[in-house]
């Protein structure tokens, strides 16, 4: 395509892209959440991720603070991923044993009023007597058909090995395929104030990527420097770009299951569907990085570039997760500026005076 016009390309064939991932000149970077989300998946899963990062035979590369939020993370996300399978298996007991009739009520009103209304006691008694069989038969049923579930849940725990304590495979399987060489260097304190500036005054004006990040809450000191969560996906941008340049790189394929709004193109008149990266991000990375095709690919569609057939479990597992995922983003980042949203309005009345730059910081929060 002519290259003052690339970042309208909105769409690659199949044979395209497949093309253009074995080239030698492409670089394959896995965001984050692609790490992170292997310590989520049924282990047969995880296993077929691993297996085809391992397979890979472009140039497999990876910005520093991809590494840096996976081990910030890593531990967190181990200890709620255990814990979700012992909540699962709580919820269907108490499902099970919660199903059956409250005789004790029952009991109670007859004690207390049934010697006023005999008539109506003598008709509840009837139902009991009735339903009480039926609901014991019912709940013997039910506990019948959720054992396979809570046998499964046994199974995954014991096949799972990752331990916060001992052995992690993930862990493992990175240190082993990512040398120090495969990891981008870090930015130096000076270099990082100056992309913070940068951030916030791109976040002001909806300029992609991090506007969506504005409601991320979470400082960190790694080496004696202070992150912040919100910086994170701009940080892992620019250094996509420093390294491209650099090294004189013109495809990147971004490997994601975070689909956002300030990384992918929306569809006109569609809600929640995408096109490749965003035209100013497509256009950037070229004035400043010489990228000819900065291609973003969710794990399903990266799958199907590698021409590498997964089982319908594993698709629904990755399909399910990346839902998942991106529906609870969804709700705290609303929540979060909805409520900082009405502590302004309150602040406006209280002071009597105008909060217009505030609501349109707020409004890039909520992604009016």
């Amino acid at each position: 395509m002519n290259k003052f016009f690339l970042e309208y390309k909105d769409y690659y064939h199949l044979d395209e892209l497949k093309k253009i991932f074995n080239d030698n000149k492409s670089l394959i970077i896995f965001d984050t959440n692609i790490f992170l989300d292997l310590y989520s998946y049924p282990v047969e899963t995880r296993q077929s991720i691993i297996n085809s990062i391992d397979q890979l035979k472009g140039i497999l590369w990876s910005p520093h603070h991809v590494f840096l939020e996976y081990h910030k993370n890593r531990r967190e996300v181990i200890h709620k991923s255990k814990k979700n399978l012992d909540e699962i298996q709580n919820t269907l007991g108490s499902f099970a044993s919660g199903n059956c009739l409250n005789i004790s009520s029952i009991s109670t009103y007859k004690s207390k009023y049934g010697k006023f209304h005999s008539e109506l006691t003598d008709s509840i008694q009837k139902i009991i007597d009735q339903y009480t069989p039926l609901y014991a038969e019912l709940q013997k049923q039910l506990t019948k058909d959720i054992e396979p579930i809570r046998s499964k849940i046994n199974i995954y725990k014991k096949q799972d090995t990752v331990s916060l304590t001992g052995d992690d495979p993930v862990l493992n399987f990175l240190i082993s395929k990512y040398s120090d060489d495969d990891i981008g260097e870090p930015y130096s304190p000076e270099r990082l104030a100056e992309l913070f500036v940068e951030c916030d005054a791109r976040i002001l004006k909806k300029i992609p990527p991090a506007f969506k990040d504005n409601s991320k809450s979470g400082k960190f000191t790694y080496r004696g420097i202070e992150y912040d969560s919100k910086y994170g996906d701009f940080i892992i941008y620019k250094q996509i770009l420093d390294y491209c340049s650099a090294k004189k790189i013109p495809n990147v394929f971004f490997i994601s299951n975070d689909v956002k709004r300030d990384w992918r193109e929306p569809v006109p008149h569609e809600n929640d569907k995408y096109y490749g990266a965003r035209r100013e991000l497509k256009a950037e990375a070229y004035l400043e990085a010489n990228i000819e095709n900065l291609i973003l690919l969710d794990l399903n569609e990266y799958f199907k570039v590698l021409g590498i057939a997964l089982s319908p479990d594993a698709v629904q597992d990755i399909e399910a997760l990346k839902r998942f995922n991106n529906e609870k983003k969804k709700l705290i980042n609303h929540k979060k500026a909805q409520e900082l949203k009405e502590s302004l309005e309150i602040l406006d009345k209280l002071k009597d005076g105008p909060i217009d730059i505030l609501n349109d910081f707020i409004d890039v929060v909520l992604g009016f």
